[in-house]
């Protein structure tokens, strides 16, 4: 019996001249991969950081802690400390007094993703929250446990007036986060202009390549109606602002 092979059509259409077939056939091939690729980077953005999990205080040197005075950094149930918990709310007035009290602004919280409270801010689109921890000294390059940094969530979630304050903080514009997803790439996948135009400020040599990721993005704003983002990101177009 004859073996079907993924090769068989595309050389059957080449001896036969139909060059059109040849394309057509290795389009779709890259697109299957690129979609494959698309769903790998939105399988591995983080949760969000909700969920609990078993603490394990020995895990401290992970995440960052010290003492300090009054228990400030004990976490709760969900792994959370109280100023996770006030930059999550956008309870300014809360972080300030935690902050003056002796909190530390960078920890990494016991949930899964490990999150400073800055990331958290940033994940629940508190911007005033944002601001405030900004200006008290936390650190926008700050790692989490899985990665991702308080850049990665804003642009990936299309923020933009938040990652412009963490731009101006100085947060890392080609920050890569896990697989081959960047920044840039997470800000295309979610298809905001604005938040493309700030990140092309601080950084105008940004713009989609051809590494997998920046296939995938370019696949990701396609199918989510989007296409206009693509010559924005590649630096042909201004593009469109959201409707």
């Amino acid at each position: 019996m004859r073996r079907w092979s993924v090769s068989a059509p595309i050389a059957h259409a080449a001896s036969s001249g139909a060059a059109g077939i040849v394309a057509l056939v290795l389009v779709l091939a890259a697109a299957a991969v690129m979609l494959a690729a698309g769903v790998a980077i939105l399988a591995l953005r983080p949760a969000g950081g909700s969920d609990a999990r078993p603490l394990d205080m020995r895990d401290s040197h992970r995440h960052g802690r010290h003492e300090t005075p009054a228990g400030l950094d004990t976490p709760d149930d969900h792994g959370f400390t109280a100023l996770d918990g006030a930059a999550r709310r956008g309870d300014v007035a809360a972080i300030r007094s935690l902050l003056a009290a002796g909190a530390d602004r960078d920890l990494r919280d016991w949930g899964p993703n490990g999150w400073t409270a800055l990331m958290h801010a940033a994940h629940k689109e508190q911007t005033a929250a944002v601001r405030a921890l900004l200006a008290a000294g936390a650190d926008p390059n700050r790692r989490s446990a899985n990665g991702a940094t308080a850049l990665l969530i804003a642009a990936g979630q299309g923020e933009a007036e938040i990652v412009e304050l963490l731009l101006a903080a100085g947060a890392d514009p080609r920050a890569k986060g896990r697989f081959c997803a960047t920044v840039f790439t997470d800000a295309v996948t979610e298809g905001d202009p604005a938040t493309i135009r700030a990140l092309r400020r601080h950084a105008p040599d940004l713009r989609l390549g051809t590494r997998l990721c920046d296939w995938a993005a370019r696949l990701i704003a396609t199918l989510r109606g989007r296409g206009e983002i693509i010559g924005l990101a590649e630096g042909r177009a201004e593009g469109r602002d959201r409707g």
